[in-house]
């Protein structure tokens, strides 16, 4: 989701929230043992951010996550994913 400029994360916040009571509206519920958050920004020092809480949990912050089988890398590159297949298939 991108949300935050120029450092406010209210946006970002406001959004995570919207998600957490729809979730709830819908009778789903968030795992956030199971949730991660994954920042993207390509400025060469990127801000520090403060750590997403859902439900009064942290969430972790990673710097790459296996969607649908797709290794998702912060820089959105594919080295992680092409690196996993080929050591699957070396197996």
């Amino acid at each position: 989701i991108g949300l935050i400029r120029d450092g406010d994360e209210s946006a970002y916040g406001q959004e995570v929230e919207q998600l957490s009571l729809w979730c709830s509206h819908n009778n789903l519920e968030l795992n956030t043992l199971k949730t991660v958050e994954m920042t993207v920004d390509f400025r060469r020092k990127p801000p520090a951010l403060l750590p997403l809480t859902i439900m009064n949990s942290t969430v972790a912050a990673v710097d790459s996550f296996k969607f649908l089988g797709t290794n998702i890398s912060q820089n959105l590159k594919w080295d992680i994913h092409i690196d996993s297949v080929v050591k699957k298939a070396q197996q």
